[in-house]
Order: structure tokens, then C-alpha cells, then sequence
């Protein structure tokens, strides 16, 4: 069933890894979300969703999607360089939606986006930093959103328009081209 844009006004979608993971500590990303980042986004002003906050029983791949691109606000975990995570993101950067990138510290970044701003916590979820990092990250929120002069997409960098798809826009030459451009130069 679809939500209605009530529903989001005041989301923070969280794109995380979710379940077990073999080099990590049970609950490790559970732990993650409940101590760091749920109190980081309601210190923020918003309300924190995961995808597996959802009960209903349904295709859990639509809402995501629907959470993805009609949250105002996201927070996306990169740590474990998921493939589901990072699909997410693609989406929401494909959107030009606001993101606030975060990992656990040691974690490599990735190259694509090595130039957004992304702010590390620590993994061993000691008190102290934990406190640290929910602070840091709800600054980054309160940021992110006050923030609308900000690039935190390629899409926004390249300055290509979204298509509207309803009305059957079409992109204009030059954006086709910048398209075209960036497209080749990703595969070099």
C-alpha cells in the first residue's frame, strides 16, 4: 500500500547493512542503529526508519524503494561496502535527495563518492564515542539539511536536470551529453 507524503514529512531513512554478518559481532548493526544513529536523527528533528522497521507483510523491495526516494532525509551506512547499500544510495544520489554519508572508522573509502563528506564512528561502540558520534552525526543531519547551496550528488555536480517522466521530458543535448561524457569517463 502506498504511503502518503504525510507519512515522510518528518523521515530519515536509514540505509544500513541488516542481518548478521560473519566478521562481525551479533546484533553489531542493529546496536549500530538503536545507539548511535536512532538518537542521532532525533536529536536531529526527525524520525528514524530502517527497512526492517516495517511489520506489514508485503514486498519489502517496494518499500524500500518508496522510503529511499520520498524520505527528505537519509542516513546511509557505507562500513561493510554493501551491495544493497550502495544501491540505495544510488538511487537517492540519482534523485538528488540529501544523504548524510557515515562508516565505521578503518573503513576504506570508496572512490566515487571519497569526496562527500563522511563522517566515521567508532566500531566497538565504547560509551564515550558513542556519545561523540551521535553528536557528530546530528550535526551533519542539521547540516545536510540547512544546507541548499550543498552538492551531494553527482547528478547536482554535472548539473543535469532530472527527466520528468510524467510529462515524457526529454533530456535536452547538452545535458544528453554531460550523460554521455560522465558515462565514458566512469568506465575509463
Amino acid at each position: 500500500m502506498k504511503k502518503d507524503r504525510d507519512e515522510y514529512e518528518d523521515m530519515c531513512f536509514v540505509i544500513m547493512p541488516i542481518g548478521e554478518l560473519e566478521s562481525y559481532p551479533p546484533d553489531h548493526f542493529r546496536q549500530v542503529y538503536e545507539d548511535i544513529l536512532k538518537p542521532a536523527i532525533t536529536q536531529a528533528g526527525y524520525i528514524p526508519k530502517r527497512a526492517d522497521d516495517d511489520r506489514a507483510s508485503n514486498m519489502i523491495q517496494v518499500g524500500i524503494i518508496e522510503d529511499v526516494v520520498n524520505a527528505p532525509m537519509a542516513v546511509c551506512d557505507l562500513s561493510t561496502r554493501n551491495p544493497n547499500v550502495l544501491f540505495e544510495l544510488g538511487i537517492r544520489q540519482a534523485f538528488d535527495l540529501p544523504v548524510v554519508l557515515v562508516q565505521e572508522k578503518g573503513t576504506p573509502r570508496i572512490f566515487d563518492i571519497s569526496t562527500i563528506n563522511t563522517i566515521d564512528y567508532g566500531k566497538e561502540l565504547r560509551y564515550r564515542e558513542v556519545l561523540k558520534d551521535v553528536e557528530n552525526i546530528c550535526e551533519a543531519i542539521k547540516a545536510t539539511k540547512d544546507s541548499s547551496k550543498g552538492i551531494n550528488s553527482v547528478i547536482k555536480l554535472l548539473s543535469v536536470r532530472k527527466a520528468d517522466l510524467n510529462n515524457n521530458e526529454q533530456l535536452s543535448d547538452a545535458d544528453e551529453l554531460q550523460m554521455l561524457l560522465y558515462s565514458n569517463i566512469n568506465k575509463m
